[in-house]
């Protein structure tokens, strides 16, 4: 009778043994992984995928396919091909490369040897790296992993201190051009494409200060999404509109001297031209990775006005 005993309390340690194996392992491991495929068409300038990604999970990106950029570069991979420095959204980066972004991060080339841990909650966005892909053929195929800890599982993410961020410079002997944001000596009432840029990108409160800041009046026409704003004097006359609502800000100013030196800045930036859907006399659209704008010089009773549009992409 004892050794039965005995042989059953033996199966029930066992037994309790492998179970708390098996907990332990679980939270000790406490991940759970999801993948998904995504095809990128090449003739569009972003892709947004349906996948949204939280903040502190861990992305794998893998690519592959082959893709003719405007007809005329033969096959392209992921990886993207030398040259063609002025047909590349991002300059960073190889032209034609696959390059994605997790809400409003930097965008970040496709490499299949590194994992990410995402800084931000937001949908993945793809892109072929190409500042005019109309007329670009063929496909790729994007297989994403994303692991993450359940929730159930008693453990915090612990974000890694390193988070790999990899920009490969196509020629090792020509280092990205490093922009340096110092403002010149302009008059109140002007911007630099460095602050038109920061005004687009800032909510409404933050983009009134740096306005007030310039000397720029607020409009009492403003409302919740749209403010206004005026400046006045002998010299120049310029108004700004900040629409949150439309994702757009317009910045209009006589002052030709502001109008060259934003558009010597635009190289700086990385913007080069981009397409028109419809033509526009006197309107010019330029893209960078982060920004679209257009740029309009209007002659009104003899004087000129100068427009400058931007949208954060």
């Amino acid at each position: 009778m004892n050794r039965a005993k005995n042989k059953i309390r033996n199966y029930i340690l066992i037994i309790s043994v492998l179970f708390i194996y098996s907990i332990t392992c679980k939270a000790q491991d406490g991940f759970v992984k999801n993948s998904y495929t995504f095809d990128v068409n090449p003739n569009s300038y972003v892709n947004k995928t349906s996948l949204k990604i939280n903040e502190g999970e861990q992305v794998h990106i893998t690519a592959s396919g082959k893709i003719v950029l405007r007809g005329v570069t033969g096959s392209a991979t992921p990886e993207g091909i030398d040259g063609f420095k002025n047909c590349r959204m991002d300059p960073v980066f190889p032209f034609g490369a696959l390059l994605y972004k997790i809400g409003d991060d930097d965008w970040n080339i496709v490499d299949p040897e590194d994992s990410i841990i995402a800084e931000q909650t937001g949908y993945l966005k793809l892109m072929v790296n190409d500042n005019d892909p109309t007329t670009n053929t063929g496909r790729f195929t994007v297989k994403v992993t994303v692991q993450s800890l359940k929730a159930d599982s008693g453990q915090k993410i612990v974000k890694k201190t390193e988070v790999i961020k990899k920009k490969e410079v196509v020629n090792q002997t020509e280092p990205k051009k490093v922009t340096k944001d110092i403002s010149p000596d302009l008059p109140s009432g002007t911007l630099t494409l460095s602050e038109l840029q920061k005004i687009s990108s800032d909510n409404l409160n933050n983009a009134k200060g740096l306005l007030t800041s310039k000397q720029f009046h607020f409009d009492d026409a403003s409302n919740d999404h749209m403010n206004k704003y005026n400046f006045n004097n002998n010299n120049v006359t310029s108004s700004i509109i900040k629409d949150v609502k439309e994702n757009q800000t317009t910045f209009t100013t006589s002052s030709r001297e502001n109008y060259e030196q934003i558009k010597e800045s635009l190289d700086e930036y990385g913007y080069t031209r981009g397409k028109l859907v419809e033509k526009v006399a006197g309107v010019t659209k330029y893209v960078n990775s982060k920004y679209s704008l257009f740029i309009l010089a209007l002659k009104l009773n003899n004087k000129y006005q100068y427009s400058f549009a931007i949208k954060k992409l």
